[in-house]
């Protein structure tokens, strides 16, 4: 999950229209080789919790593709699936990280890196489980550079578990934590895994999620901040511009973007960008309106998704890209 390095999540067309959890990468200074192995077809994946193996995995732990050991280097950048694998034996890599959850018991996660236009994966395993607990596929919610929220449902809990990954680098191995706090308090303020974004606080393991809601009369951010393991709810205010304002327009976020300094950007395709200073004490927010929409698309302006009509990205957490 460097900042040098450039990924997005690959969706179907029939999907573009629904909001998907952000992907993450694991940086290249991380030294496992990547998996050199047919792209499997995309669109012959079913969407159930527990999918076939893919190329390059083994049915059965113990057995390692020879392409992983063959390899010397991986890639600048890989394109990685928001979408994992549950219940599949994969072999622990230099990847791999652990934890424990009352729900959930051991559990395993390990990245399988490929190189493009092939999709990096990653798989999910409950080791003290004898069947598959997943009720739907886990899930990247969202990544910034070496971290990445991610969310299992389980047929153990009523509510989706999630778990911060952090990727090795510095020295320091990779590491898996349960956040069994984070899950009810985004069920109780309705929040949408779309608008969730995650940042490093610090040089350290510390880290910051925020999630954006909006009422009809009042923008929020809700804050977790590791140090503390507490959550707080800022009022935004943010200082729109007069076009916006006198039609009684607000701002509705769909995703989220990460950038370099602690600055969440929470995207309403259709209007601008909401930035958020989220590292800070007291949060600073600005708003940045995108560019105009071509005349044949104005006519479904903020009455359909923007989704398919034009995105925003910013995969190195600089350069912010209207596409």
């Amino acid at each position: 999950m460097s900042a040098a390095m450039s990924i997005s999540s690959r969706r179907s067309p029939s999907e573009l229209s629904r909001p998907t959890p952000p992907a993450t990468i694991i940086p290249k200074s991380h030294p496992l080789p990547p998996c050199q192995t047919r792209c499997p077809d995309p669109a012959a994946a079913p969407s159930s919790a527990v999918r076939p193996t893919p190329p390059g995995v083994s049915g059965r732990a113990g057995t390692r593709s020879p392409a992983l050991s063959s390899v010397p280097s991986r890639p600048d950048c890989v394109l990685l699936d928001s979408c994992g694998y549950g219940f599949v034996d994969v072999d622990d890599n230099d990847t791999t990280a652990e934890a424990f959850s009352e729900a959930t018991g051991t559990i395993r996660v390990t990245f399988v890196i490929s190189d493009l236009p092939c999709l990096s994966r990653f798989y999910v395993r409950c080791l003290d489980l004898p069947t598959s607990p997943f009720i739907t596929e886990p899930k990247i919610v969202c990544s910034a550079e070496n971290l990445a929220l991610l969310s299992f449902h389980l047929s153990t809990s009523w509510l989706p578990e999630h778990f911060i990954y952090r990727a090795g680098r510095n020295g320091r191995p990779p590491s898996l934590d349960a956040l069994p706090d984070i899950s009810r308090y985004l069920h109780r303020e309705t929040t949408k895994p779309c608008l969730i974004g995650v940042l490093p606080d610090g040089g350290g393991t510390d880290f910051v999620l925020a999630a954006f809601t909006r009422d009809i009369l009042q923008y929020k951010l809700h804050i977790f901040r590791s140090k503390q393991r507490a959550w707080t709810t800022e009022l935004l205010f943010p200082d729109l511009p007069p076009w916006l304002t006198k039609k009684g327009a607000t701002v509705s976020p769909s995703k989220v973007i990460a950038l370099q300094g602690g600055v969440l950007g929470f995207v309403d395709l259709w209007k601008g960008i909401l930035f958020c200073d989220v590292l800070s004490e007291l949060v600073k927010t600005w708003f940045v309106p995108l560019p105009k929409l071509l005349p044949n698309n104005r006519v479904n302006y903020n009455r359909l998704p923007a989704r398919p009509i034009r995105d925003v990205t910013c995969p190195d957490g600089l350069i912010i890209r209207c596409v």
